[in-house]
């Protein structure tokens, strides 16, 4: 019995790996074919290598030697086929996927209209059926807290659509602003809706027309006054008083004077062609939820054509919206920039309006002076502001000037140097205004105290108006509150510091 070792197993490309000896019963040793189902080229290196190891003496001994030849050959033969049909299983293994994916639902997706386009225009199929080209012209309303713009006047008919933002133009990319001509294209939400989600491809059709008139022109206003009628919506809702908005335009020391006088007659209201109408319209969720003015202007115009009135004759509309719309509106008064409409809130006034308003002709706040809005005061209230050192005082308010006389007092130290029963008076005049806090003076009686000086400061060049300190005048007769040469500007002046009860020479008044 002859025993050869194996060899060791390197990879399945080794030429020693199809040399596999096994122990036989009777001590006889065969090639194992284990390695032979390694890979192809094992078995071509053991089909031409195996005879020349393999002794048929040792592994045929029950064979005569006559036909142990012929048995070897067919043998060989025989592993030689073994060999091509295992070669042939393993390239078919080889081509063969793990694991098949059936082609039936490709085949139809691809025999499938929706294919011929690409993925990605699919969502913009869906986009488009949303997505109008609108035309019209770009406005710009006072809303809180950032304003908001619409397109008006769409491809010539009434009809208006709120955009999210200003439109910026595609071609020069700035913002368009208001009062041009546009023409882009607005996704909606849904098709019931007239307010777009998205814009894009603005751009400028029509340029700005030219700028309104403020100089020398006369206001011809319709003045609707708003109420609800009874609907499947929702209940009516009052308005106004007709005659107390027709008086509060053109009573005394009303809008329309008011017009007059701070243009300088260069605005003024027509009489004869200004006109207040109570306006019924039906209750609706858009109107008493969403506080939409549009809806409240078509159905104002629609009220307008029954009652025979021609609004084309005037110049203006304002709107006096119905009761209990503040909260939901969230303003007082709203306007369109460049328009002609305005809408007011029936319960609410305006106490101060357009501060510094000569600052610029533009309709942005980008720079414009900053301004803190501190308080706003009941007439008869005071309030005193210690960062400013000024004390307010708010007088009572005159119903027949419509006007209410308002004190300041700047002080210095405490508000014991304002007085706000009387007002200020020019420097002490004679002993019996003279405060016992105040040193004697050794000088005649006179009405004046010839130690003080006019308000203004004093100057060494100009002499005072009442004649040398030390050569006092005799007193003349004069009224006792109203000294010569004293403006009324020096009395309120002179009144504050006589309240301190500080006298010193020179002294000095805070105005």
């Amino acid at each position: 019995m002859v025993n050869i070792p194996a060899p060791v197993y390197g990879s399945d490309f080794h030429w020693w790996a199809p040399y596999e000896y096994v122990r036989l019963a009777g001590g006889a040793s065969l090639c194992s074919l284990s390695a032979i189902f390694r890979a192809r080229a094992c078995i071509y290196i053991w089909a031409i290598m195996a005879p020349g190891n393999c002794d048929s003496r040792w592994s045929f001994e029950l064979l005569p030697y006559t036909w142990q030849r012929r048995f070897q050959r067919f043998l060989l033969s025989l592993l030689l086929l073994v060999a091509t049909s295992l070669l042939a299983l393993d390239g078919a293994s080889a081509a063969t996927p793990p694991s098949p994916v059936p082609q039936s639902p490709p085949a139809q997706m691809l025999t499938s209209p929706l294919l011929l386009r690409s993925p990605l225009p699919q969502p913009r199929i869906a986009a488009s059926v949303l997505s109008i080209y609108i035309q019209g012209k770009l406005l710009y309303r006072t809303t809180k807290p950032i304003g908001s713009w619409l397109l008006t006047s769409i491809n010539g008919s009434r009809s208006s659509y709120m955009l999210p933002n200003q439109p910026v133009d595609i071609l020069s990319g700035e913002e368009i602003p208001p009062g041009r001509g546009v023409l882009l294209t607005c996704f909606l939400p849904n098709t019931s809706t007239t307010t777009c989600s998205k814009i894009t491809n603005a751009r400028i059709t029509q340029a700005a027309m030219p700028a309104a008139q403020s100089t020398n022109i006369t206001l011809r206003v319709l003045v609707m006054v708003v109420s609800l009628s009874n609907s499947s919506e929702c209940k009516s809702r009052g308005g106004a008083n007709v005659t107390q908005v027709q008086n509060a335009f053109l009573g005394p020391n009303g809008y329309a004077d008011f017009f007059r006088n701070c243009s300088y007659d260069m605005m003024v209201f027509d009489r004869k062609n200004f006109m207040v109408m109570p306006t019924v319209i039906p209750c609706s969720t858009t109107i008493i939820a969403d506080c939409n003015v549009d809806a409240i202007v078509n159905n104002a115009a629609e009220f307008q054509l029954l009652a025979g009135i021609e609004a084309e004759t005037y110049t203006h509309s304002v709107y006096i919206l119905p009761d209990g719309l503040a909260r939901t509106c969230n303003w007082m008064g709203l306007a369109v920039i460049p328009g002609t409409k305005t809408w007011f809130m029936p319960d609410m006034f305006l106490n101060i309006h357009e501060l510094n308003n000569a600052i610029d002709n533009g309709i942005f706040t980008e720079g414009d002076p900053k301004v803190s809005f501190i308080g706003a005061y009941d007439p008869g209230s005071s309030v005193t502001i210690f960062n400013y050192k000024l004390h307010l005082l708010v007088g009572v308010f005159d119903s027949k000037t419509s006007t209410i006389i308002v004190t300041l007092c700047r002080f210095v130290t405490g508000l014991n140097e304002c007085t706000a029963d009387a007002p200020p008076s020019p420097p002490k005049s004679s002993t019996r205004l003279t405060s016992p806090s105040n040193p004697p003076i050794s000088m005649p009686p006179s009405p004046w105290t010839p130690s003080l000086s006019p308000p203004n400061p004093p100057s060494p060049m100009l002499p005072s108006p009442w004649g040398p300190p030390f050569k006092p005048k005799s007193p003349t007769p004069l009224p006792p509150l109203t000294p010569p040469n004293i403006s009324p500007s020096t009395t309120i002046t002179s009144a504050t510091s006589s309240a301190s009860g500080t006298q010193a020479p020179p002294p000095t008044h805070s105005r």
